[in-house]
């Protein structure tokens, strides 16, 4: 309680100091907590590029304490963002306000000039009756400016020389699809899949792949690439050379000259590529949410690999490289089966989402329905061995599908083979014996999960792709040395919706999720939920997607992209749009949304990974100044702050980069904003 002190001299000469209690401090503070979707420090009813604006955040926590350290005061945010903070006998009206950040969420920027809607932040020193006592939040994560771009593999024919300048990685916006520019080129990186971005430097990653009838770029089945969006190619590594990695039976096995690919746009066999697709080199590619890691999958080994990212974004370097093997993370039903993986999602936990199949692949190929199935697993980095491993959810891969165009019989037989998965092999004259050849196309679909997107509600989305539409080339030979007929591969992929359940998920069965209310198919469409049909060529093609994913940010309208067959013209590979409010294909809308970006492979599978390029979100170096009366190091309420302070900013080095001074609450800030230049990283700016 505060006092009044004071000092009396008695007749005897003793002093005697007396204390005189006074009132203790009461009053109310009254501010919200929001998420900040756009990350401008403000609280925004609308926002350009965003939903719906930002949103109340309830549940935070908010605390006030007196000079003495003392808490006078508690209260939890209610429902519609908003608190009122009592307090009551506090040692003078000023106080110190703190937020309690709930895990996962960070806070946004200050910022300036401050206005009512503003936030501050997460300490906040005031006077009883202040308003407007505001904390923005955000995740990361989440944040993308508002013009996104998005970034798509495109795959090759022949070798690096052939057609050298042809773009690899291309680059287009994610709203308003327009003509592409290229990130890289095939003589840079040739045959590639895997695709990352990583926001804190702006650096995009590709991996190499094992694709029939490509050529593998400079650093072979090892190789990564590392590129800016203007083109340039920062950095190239050969991961077997580099790192040890094993992605092969034999050194040489997958060579161009081992593989007969030629450089011209001859027929040739590459029955190499035909058993390997799938099963050496490498598959899916990401980088992780706080860009430390790069997670990348062997597919030889069977294994998950985690690569720490060193150096600068100038000249990127690779660190330690930490191994996961999919055998300790599930077993398949069947002794014939090999649980495969591709897809790796990161999680904002620092773990990763890891899709796989059970192949089947020892049994005889046969039309029979497909048995085996898929699993979504969580890989945990913080354990080893079997603990590291959580099964998320199975996927039966036994559904049917439209049964128009999705298959063949031998000639002469009745109908089709229906559009579903068959079991894995690499027996091109038994398949192609049951599947047949008609129009020169051949197919026998084998499942593979190439990609995984979390929704907002945390409901999935799996990117399928059939194996033999990348086992086959465009009118070119089969595996088979002296079978000179020339025959075309024929996509035959999906997306699966995967609905949350509780605390699981529940797969789609007739456009919908058993015990869902919230995703329902479009209109007329009762068989799957992502409409997925070619309907503007005349005769529909179904199941077109190649098995590249990627959502919008969870701060825009939440659309997928997705690789896909024939997305604007016959024979031609590229992207299309989808909303996740009802799986319909943006086709059917007025605003129609689909880029062509490669004619190489016509309807055999000529894409590989997709990745959406979000900016960093912004970040700030800074906070007050102040004296420090009781020299305790706290900042306790009602100590003085001090205005105009020079505070210089400076990075490794040595050459100043910012300057601010601080203002009368005595603070200062220091906003980053990604510059794409030379030296890359994020520069601050005052």
């Amino acid at each position: 309680m505060a006092a009044v002190v004071g000092t009396a001299v008695l007749a005897s000469g003793l002093v005697v100091t007396t204390t005189v209690p006074v009132s203790a401090a009461t009053g109310t503070i009254t501010g919200g907590v929001f998420i900040d979707r756009n990350v401008n420090g403000t609280y925004d009813a609308t926002g350009s590029g965003q939903t719906a604006g930002d949103s109340a955040f309830p549940g935070v926590v908010v605390r006030a304490f007196d000079s003495t350290g003392a808490e006078v005061g508690s209260t939890t945010v209610a429902s519609d963002g908003t608190y009122s903070l009592s307090v009551a006998s506090s040692e003078s009206s000023d106080v110190r306000v703190e937020f309690t950040v709930p895990e996962g969420y960070q806070p946004t920027i200050v910022a300036s000039p401050t206005t009512a809607n503003s936030s501050g932040t997460t300490v906040q020193f005031v006077s009883l009756g202040a308003r407007n006592v505001n904390l923005g939040l955000q995740v990361p994560g989440n944040y993308c400016n508002n013009n996104v771009a998005i970034a798509a593999v495109c795959l090759r024919r022949g070798a690096t020389s052939y057609f050298p300048a042809g773009g690899v990685v291309k680059a287009t916006t994610f709203t308003s699809p327009t003509p592409s520019t290229n990130v890289s080129t095939k003589a840079q990186v040739g045959s590639t899949w895997g695709l990352g971005y990583q926001r804190t430097t702006g650096l995009i990653w590709n991996s190499a792949m094992i694709r029939s009838h490509s050529g593998l770029g400079p650093q072979g089945i090892g190789g990564l690439y590392v590129s800016r969006r203007d083109g340039t190619l920062v950095a190239s590594f050969d991961l077997v050379a580099s790192k040890g990695l094993v992605l092969e039976p034999a050194t040489g096995t997958f060579t161009d000259a081992n593989r007969g690919i030629r450089n011209d746009d001859g027929p040739h066999h590459d029955p190499q590529a035909f058993w390997g697709v799938g099963k050496a080199g490498f598959g899916d590619l990401d980088v992780s949410v706080d860009g430390r890691y790069l997670w990348i999958t062997n597919l030889w080994q069977r294994s998950i690999h985690r690569i720490e990212i060193t150096g600068t974004a100038a000249a990127p370097t690779l660190g330690a490289v930490t191994t996961w093997s999919l055998d300790d993370g599930f077993d398949c039903s069947y002794a014939a089966s090999v649980l495969r993986g591709w897809a790796l999602e990161p999680n904002d936990d620092g773990s990763v989402k890891v899709g796989a199949v059970c192949t089947n692949e020892g049994a005889t190929p046969t039309l029979a329905t497909y048995a085996e199935g898929g699993v979504v697993l969580r890989l945990d980095p913080t354990q080893s061995g079997a603990a590291a491993w959580s099964t998320l959810t199975t996927v039966s891969l036994a559904y049917s599908h439209v049964t128009d165009g999705c298959g063949f019989k031998p000639a002469g037989a009745a109908g089709i083979v229906p559009c579903r998965w068959m079991n894995w092999s690499d027996d091109y004259a038994v398949t192609l014996g049951l599947s047949g050849i008609a129009a020169g196309f051949a197919l026998w679909a084998q499942p593979m999960i190439t990609d995984i997107e979390t929704m907002v509600d945390g409901s999935l989305i799996l990117g399928m792709n059939d194996r033999s539409s990348y086992q086959l080339g465009q009118t070119n030979y089969g595996p088979v040395a002296g079978d000179t007929r020339l025959v075309s591969g024929r996509v035959s992929g999906d997306m699966l919706l995967m609905c949350k359940s509780g605390a699981g998920w529940a797969q789609e069965s007739g456009g919908r999720c058993v015990g869902d209310t919230t995703y329902t198919a479009g209109s007329g469409r009762t068989l799957e939920f992502f409409d997925d049909l070619v309907k503007i060529f005349g005769a529909p093609h179904p199941e077109r997607v190649i098995g590249g994913l990627a959502i919008a940010p969870p701060n825009y309208p939440q659309d997928i992209a997705s690789t896909s067959m024939d997305p604007q013209t016959i024979g031609s590979g590229g992207l299309q749009w989808n909303t996740v409010a009802n799986g319909n294909d943006t086709y059917d809308g007025a605003t129609r949304r689909a880029i062509n970006l490669t004619t190489e492979f016509s309807k055999a599978a000529g894409m590989g990974d997709v990745e959406v390029l979000c900016d960093a979100a912004p970040l700030q170096i800074g906070n007050r100044i102040w004296i420090d009366a009781d020299g305790d190091g706290v900042q306790d309420p009602g100590e003085v702050p001090v205005a105009g302070v020079t505070v210089r900013l400076y990075d490794e080095a040595g050459t100043l980069v910012g300057t601010a001074v601080t203002n009368a609450a005595g603070e200062y800030y220091f906003t980053s904003t990604l510059i794409e230049a030379a030296s890359g990283g994020n520069s601050p700016d005052q």
